[in-house]
């Protein structure tokens, strides 16, 4: 008698979106501590802190995008759109609460942007890899 195959346990989008940001930010805990070490030891001055705060946003959005795609199965608005809303939502309601009056919309906005394009590219690049109709 054959054996049976068992099914492949399948996480739901909604565990897939909370797993990817909850990864998103520990990269964002990570690569901000390594920054700040920068600083600290002098390897870095404090100028060139907005661009190095720009590519921590993206590399963790793409890293949460990344996260959240399926292989093989998924599209582009679920799977990398709103991850990347909710990272950079989440990101702006926290400068929000940590400084209120230095908080700044355009900020939060260019913020949100970023973090919806590094998680949409993020969900591309591991969508693309895992459907063969690209190869």
């Amino acid at each position: 008698m054959p054996k049976k195959r068992k099914k492949v346990k399948t996480q739901k989008l909604s565990d897939r979106v909370i797993t990817g940001v909850a990864m998103g930010f520990v990269c964002v805990a990570i690569l901000l501590a390594i920054f700040s070490f920068t600083i600290y030891k002098g390897m870095l001055d404090y100028d060139s802190s907005d661009w190095i705060v720009i590519a921590v946003n993206v590399i963790s959005a793409m890293l949460c995008g990344y996260w959240v795609a399926k292989t093989g199965e998924g599209n582009i608005i679920k799977c990398g759109l709103l991850p990347g809303i909710i990272f950079g939502f989440i990101i702006a309601i926290l400068s929000l609460a940590i400084r209120i009056e230095a908080f700044s919309m355009t900020q939060s906005l260019k913020i949100l942007l970023i973090s919806a394009a590094g998680s949409t590219t993020g969900s591309i690049i591991k969508l693309c890899k895992s459907n063969k109709k690209y190869h």
